[in-house]
């Protein structure tokens, strides 16, 4: 039997990047950094200003190793009192020493974040096209989140999928517009800079402070001519360690590399590259010419992982599935991520994408797997040998396979059974929590209906569907996603008075927990009044009626007494501390013939401001007049 060679073609596909050795392979790049433009001036101007806000400055990747300007300045405001030429020119001439982008982080830093400081809470706010306050956003944000407790593994996962699932598209409509997260998040296309909004908005929704950086990077993409390209990517800020930089259209998830050039960077997406200020008359500005070339390069990158190829089956038929496991070890004592791409011969086929993007914890190892197929139609006159590569854009290895016509030809089911027992399960540690706040009077009145305002915030890392959170007997159901805060309005009505801690029952799949809130039970303000009167009274009789006022167990405010004869005041006055007696008097004469009705009225408050009123009825009879006192009652009561 003949036996023959299939060699592989192992062809990494990076989209947007290109995969000249020295951009992975070197330890630092000098750089050429050139940015100029010029202004034709239209009549007399005066005090013509430009305030450039995009050139090399020095950060924790790069250094600035020289930079001119022409004209002179230092501050990169260029300034010219009175031009003496209709046309102006101004550049800065600047070396870069660029480094592989990587911020190490050494341990696990704790999702969601406790807290953080004042200095970053601008990167957390939403903003037209940063908008992480979108309901959209928050929820792919919070379903992304569900589950882990490591940022730095969120981080990825939010970069991950992203690059994933929003297509790079070059499509005018997005080359000269930028649109917001959610947009893009909708229409699932992008550029450099809506890919880049919507993982700082995912980030944000849940929490994690990003910012946004603008620069150039080189890329092979021959839909750019020179190389070298405006380029946007993200920074996300780990608390206690630093600013992890992240490129999404690149899939550099946690290490960019030395091409990139910042320019700028801030909370958000900012377009101007130049303020112009004048007096006088008119200019014409030109786009800002921006060259950049490399100069050197330096030093030798190793890679930071270790990797091992092999094939589940070392020997198959025509036709058969296997399983090719790959084994990533992480040398180093931080966080490393990297591009795993799996390069096969033209006769076998991978099931899936044949690039994953991939983080390993600190001194980490970890198994990959992919299910292959080999090709049914060969020719069984011949012993195939096939070999698979797996590898980063550093280092790479190769396992090899034999098929041959009378080989076991192994099912998709059975490659599947085995993916799924070696398969490493990362675990995830579920953190359920939800933090209750609410906004009530601490004081409750017996019998009367009260309405209780609550925040709930999901502070953990797992999604709640169907939450069922009750005060009471007052139910609801709600879905609170990480990071939401959910407003509810409870209806209580208390009917036992004293101290109380009311309870607030959560209860879901995966929580049941109660939190209290402490309330003081009152019963209604009360207000007892007393009546002692004579029955009767004689014309020319004196008398007293007292009026004897307590109050019940709950405290009276601003309490006022008035008394009525037949509907009209003929007594007021504000009652003070109580209990207290009022004593009126009074003579027969000042009364109405026959029956008078008489009716003592409290109003009175309670503590938090409402108005209540007391009153009691009681009745006195003018007895029988003498001819001479009716002609004196009539005088006495003609104008009242």
């Amino acid at each position: 039997m003949k036996r023959g060679f299939v060699f592989l073609l192992f062809l990494f596909l990076l989209t947007s990047v290109s995969a000249e050795d020295w951009i992975y392979n070197s330890n630092s790049a000098l750089i050429s950094v050139n940015i100029s433009s010029d202004i034709q001036l239209l009549g007399t101007v005066r005090d013509l200003s430009v305030n450039l806000s995009i050139y090399p400055k020095t950060s924790d990747f790069q250094t600035v190793v020289s930079q001119s300007t022409e004209p002179e300045t230092d501050n990169f405001i260029f300034y010219w009192p009175q031009p003496s030429k209709d046309r102006l020119n101004f550049r800065v001439d600047s070396q870069v020493r660029t480094f592989e982008k990587i911020q190490p982080i050494y341990s696990k830093v704790k999702f969601p974040i406790p807290a953080l400081a004042s200095e970053y809470q601008k990167y957390l706010q939403p903003s037209e096209l940063i908008d992480s306050d979108n309901p959209n956003i928050v929820n792919k944000a919070a379903e992304l989140a569900a589950g882990e407790t490591d940022q730095y593994k969120l981080m990825h996962k939010i970069g991950k999928w992203v690059k994933n699932n929003i297509e790079y598209d070059l499509d005018p409509s997005l080359v000269f517009s930028s649109k917001s997260a959610s947009w893009t998040l909708k229409n699932k296309k992008a550029v450099c800079d809506e890919l880049t909004t919507l993982f700082i908005a995912l980030n944000r929704a849940m929490g994690i402070p990003a910012r946004f950086v603008s620069g150039y990077a080189y890329t092979d993409d021959p839909r750019f001519r020179k190389g070298w390209g405006a380029h946007a990517w993200a920074e996300v800020y780990f608390p206690s360690q630093g600013w992890v930089p992240i490129d999404v259209t690149y899939g550099q998830l946690g290490d960019v590399d030395l091409t990139h050039i910042e320019l700028r960077k801030g909370p958000d997406v900012t377009t101007s590259s130049a303020y112009y200020t004048w007096r006088g008359g008119e200019i014409q500005t030109k786009e800002l010419d921006i060259d950049i070339s490399l100069v050197s390069t330096s030093g030798t990158k190793i890679s930071p992982l270790s990797i091992k190829a092999s094939m589940l089956k070392p020997k198959v038929g025509f036709g058969s599935y296997n399983l090719l496991e790959v084994e990533i070890t992480n040398k180093q004592n931080y966080y490393v991520p990297a591009t795993l791409l799996i390069g096969v011969s033209e006769i076998i086929e991978i099931l899936g994408d044949n690039i994953n993007y991939i983080l390993l914890e600190p001194s980490q190892e970890k198994k990959f797997y992919w299910i292959i197929e080999v090709e049914e139609d060969l020719d069984p006159k011949y012993i195939y040998t096939a070999y698979l590569s797996a590898g980063t854009l550093r280092i790479n290895d190769t396992a090899s396979l034999e098929i041959q016509k009378n080989n076991k030809v192994y099912s998709l089911k059975e490659m599947q059974e085995e993916l799924e027992e070696r398969q490493e399960q990362e675990e995830k540690i579920l953190s359920k929590d939800i933090s209750v706040d609410c906004d009530y009077s601490d004081r409750f009145y017996l019998n009367e209906e009260q309405k209780i305002s609550c925040n709930f915030t999901n502070i953990g890392n797992v999604n709640f569907d169907n939450l069922k959170i009750c005060l009471d007997n007052d139910c609801k159901t709600i879905d609170l996603k990480i990071n939401q805060k959910v407003s509810l309005v409870f209806s209580y009505l208390a009917d036992i008075p004293g101290e109380q801690d009311l309870k607030i029952r959560m209860t879901g799949k995966d929580i049941s927990k109660t939190e209290y809130i402490h309330a003081n039970i009152l019963e209604k303000p009360e207000v007892m009044i007393g009546i002692e009167n004579p029955e009767s009274a004689k014309f020319d009789q004196e008398f007293e009626i007292k009026i004897n006022i307590s109050e019940g167990k709950s405290p009276v405010m601003d309490s006022k007494l008035k008394i009525y004869r037949n509907n009209i005041i003929i007594y007021e006055k504000n009652t003070g501390e109580l209990p207290k007696q009022f004593i009126l008097k009074m003579k027969g004469s000042e009364l109405d013939k026959g029956l008078n009705n008489f009716r003592a009225q409290v109003e009175y408050f309670d503590l938090d401001g409402n108005k209540y009123y007391e009153t009691e009825e009681f009745q006195i009879v003018l007895e029988k007049l003498t001819f001479w006192q009716n002609i004196l009652h009539f005088f006495m009561h003609l104008f009242t």
